[in-house]
């Protein structure tokens, strides 16, 4: 069980939370693991600062972290303004410098993007079981970045003086096989190693930027230059599969194994059951967490399917939209009613509708912003013709009348 093994090795789970749509996927993937791993993790959620340019989450943020029973701790990135997932890279060191500051006894940082969402629990530990000692990770999805031969790697591990491995990994979306390169959005690393793999993952990445070692940085620095730091660290990494960093955003959906699923963008939600109920659920269980999802525009596409389903108090109503009487009068809009009446009263868990029917909903909703706005659109070129026409017609008329009158004075003076 999932207890039984927290006794025997205990992880703390590392992401970055800063303003924006950031700190709703940061509180989501929170909730997400609070549901499916209970208290057996620590959750450390790291602010970027200066403030002045990554913002700071919102008072309704910072109190829903507190709820999941999440520490924050401020961080700066290494890799500065220019490169911001260079944030991930002072994750290992503060998470590991947290759990010694608070004599938490932890085994493993386990570092996750913010746009994850865990999905299930059981299964969860068997990796870490298998590997104590080793850094875990998965394979990049896709060969992006080193060329099919390895023609862009080779250079690049000799001028770091490293030799090159022998060890080939499969991008897991192609099967391609590739040299070690991997997706840095769930990187496992003992925790008495962190501060090694961050230092080397730093001093390499900033070598990388500086010298003009690789022409394209961004967005792949990071995970070009996490093989090169492991190498030169010396620490031994093994694979994880799919199930532990699941890639949605190249994915119908997700499968019964998988456990950590990592969706990119919130509008990728829509196309997994297993996502929308999960998300569904937290925001039944918190109105406060709705809220947050319904006022990021990012999650826009994800409240409106939500919306969009049948509501299992009062039938078939789309709350959220307002709605008739049978007087034929409104009722007061969600945005204007407690979030409460929303979450609790429409029951949106009730996700009865299948996948088909949120996204034909949701493109039916879209289809009518767009008519609407088009016909807003021509209303309005319709109202710019009027005044054109109204200018013109009164122009012509100032200009007869003035004519008239000068006529008229001319004949007079006659």
């Amino acid at each position: 069980s999932v207890v039984a093994h927290a006794l025997m090795r205990s992880i703390c789970v590392v992401f970055v939370c800063q303003e924006g749509a950031l700190e709703t996927q940061a509180v989501l993937l929170a909730k997400s693991l609070r549901q499916q791993l209970g208290r057996t993790v620590e959750l450390l959620a790291c602010l970027p600062t200066p403030t002045m340019i990554y913002g700071s989450p919102s008072v309704d943020t910072l109190v829903l972290l507190r709820q999941l029973q999440v520490h924050v701790m401020n961080i700066r990135n290494p890799l500065g303004l220019n490169y911001k997932i260079g944030n991930k890279l002072a994750c290992l060191e503060a998470a590991q410098r947290f759990c010694k500051d608070s004599g938490l006894k932890v085994d493993t940082v386990l570092f996750l993007d913010s746009d994850m969402l865990c999905v299930e629990g059981t299964g969860y530990w068997n990796a870490f079981d298998a590997h104590p000692e080793a850094v875990l990770l998965k394979p990049a999805d896709y060969n992006t970045w080193g060329g099919s031969e390895g023609n862009l790697w080779a250079p690049l591990y000799r001028a770091f003086g490293i030799s090159e491995p022998l060890e080939r990994v499969q991008a897991t979306c192609t099967g391609e096989r590739m040299w070690p390169y991997f997706n840095s959005g769930f990187v496992a690393v003992p925790i008495h190693l962190c501060t090694k793999l961050q230092h080397a993952w730093i001093r390499i990445s900033q070598r990388i930027r500086d010298e003009q070692l690789v022409q394209e940085i961004y967005p792949w620095l990071d995970q070009i230059s996490l093989p090169l730091a492991l190498a030169e660290a010396g620490l031994r990494w093994a694979v994880v599969d799919e199930s532990y960093n699941f890639p949605l955003y190249a994915r119908d959906g997700v499968d019964q194994t998988t456990m950590l699923v990592h969706y990119r963008n919130p509008v990728n939600c829509i196309k997994d059951r297993k996502c929308m109920d999960a998300i569904a659920q937290f925001c039944q269980q918190s109105p406060e967490l709705w809220k947050l999802v319904r006022s990021t525009p990012a999650w826009t596409p994800v409240s409106e399917a939500l919306q969009l389903q049948h509501c299992a108090a009062l039938g078939a109503c789309p709350f959220g939209r307002n709605q008739e009487t049978s007087s034929g009068t409104e009722t007061t809009n969600s945005a204007e009613r407690p979030v409460g009446h929303d979450v609790a009263a429409c029951s949106i868990v009730k996700l009865e509708s299948d996948d088909g029917d949120i996204r034909r909903g949701f493109m039916h909703r879209t289809s009518q912003r767009i008519i609407g706005a088009v016909s807003r659109t021509l209303n309005k070129v319709h109202m710019d013709v009027f005044v054109v026409t109204s200018c013109v017609i009164g122009a012509a008329v100032l200009f007869s009348v003035s004519s008239y009158i000068k006529t008229s004075a001319q004949r007079a003076s006659i």
